[in-house]
Parts: C-alpha cells; structure tokens; sequence
C-alpha cells in the first residue's frame, strides 16, 4: 500500500488566513451599512413632487444662489441679442401669474434653486401634425431661472426647459 503525502499547512498561517477573512468581512458590512444609509437619504430627499424637477436644475444652478421672485409687478426687458422680442409686464399673486397682454391667470411653481416654471394652458393635440406636437409638449411649459439679483432687478434666462435657452434679459419690479 503506498503512503499519501499530505501537505501540512502551519497553524499561525492559517490563523492570520482567519484573522484577513473576518476584517475583510467586517469592512463589507460596515460599508453596506453606510451606503444603505445614504440610499434611504436619497430617497427621503427625492420623495418630494418637486423633486424630479429640483434634481434637474442643481447641474447647473449655482449652490449660492439665494435669488428669489416675490409677489408683485414686473417688466420683462430683454439682452440686446434678443432684442428682436418684445418687452411685456406681468403680475405675480401667489401661485399664479397674469400677463398684461392677456388678464388670464395661469398657474407657476416657485423652488428653491432661484427657478420659477409657468404652465401654460392645454392645447387640443388632435388636428396637429407630429412635429407639431413635439413643439407644443416642448413649450408646454417656460422654464425662468434667476440668475443674479440686485434690489428689484432680476437677471434671468428663459427657456422651454432648462437646457435651451430662448431668450435671457432683466426683470424690474415696477411696485
């Protein structure tokens, strides 16, 4: 009958073998640990109607930014490189605005991050062509951020999302 040769591995190898399992285990755990709580902060902060929205504009937005539009009269004056637009005023009360052109009020949403987004009115979809109403939902809403604020002048940009740009100039409070 012929011997088996049987490989000997020493105790204190296979004590420090033990020793690098159970930190390395220990670290996993505590990492998960911190990422499940980061997670569940996410999602208390993402919880919010707003969210989806506020979550878009922080990319470019700056932090510091505290520029606000408050209830009141205001006339929209544009940059010389849209002067091709006309100037308008407008009227802020609460949760709505009305514009001089037309006495309709028509709903806005005022965040945190110097933004303002107006709704405008539905428009019946039926009778347009698909590239029509591609641009109808585009411009379904106007999207104003502030950008800088000095006493009653807002510098601002307009455009039907955050991401195009169709106009910028000055907002003046007239009252």
């Amino acid at each position: 009958m012929r011997k088996k040769n049987k490989t000997y591995i020493r105790k204190p190898l296979l004590t420090l073998n033990d020793l690098l399992i159970i930190i390395g285990c220990t670290g996993f755990i505590i990492g998960l640990v911190f990422y499940v709580n980061y997670i569940i902060t996410m999602d208390e902060l993402n919880s919010s109607p707003k969210a989806q929205i506020i979550k878009n504009y922080t990319s470019i937005i700056p932090l510091s930014l505290q520029c606000q539009i408050s209830d009141g009269k205001y006339k929209a004056i544009h940059d010389k490189e849209f002067s091709h637009y006309t100037n308008y005023q407008f009227e802020i009360k609460g949760d709505s605005i009305c514009f001089e052109s037309d006495n309709s009020n028509i709903k806005i949403d005022r965040f945190d991050s110097g933004v303002f987004v107006i709704h405008h009115p539905q428009i019946n979809i039926d009778s347009l062509t698909e590239v029509q109403r591609y641009l109808v939902e585009d411009f379904k809403y106007s999207y104003y951020q502030i950008e800088e604020c000095k006493g009653d002048t807002l510098k601002f940009r307009l455009g039907p999302n955050l991401h195009v740009t169709r106009t910028t100039g000055v907002l003046v409070r007239t009252n």
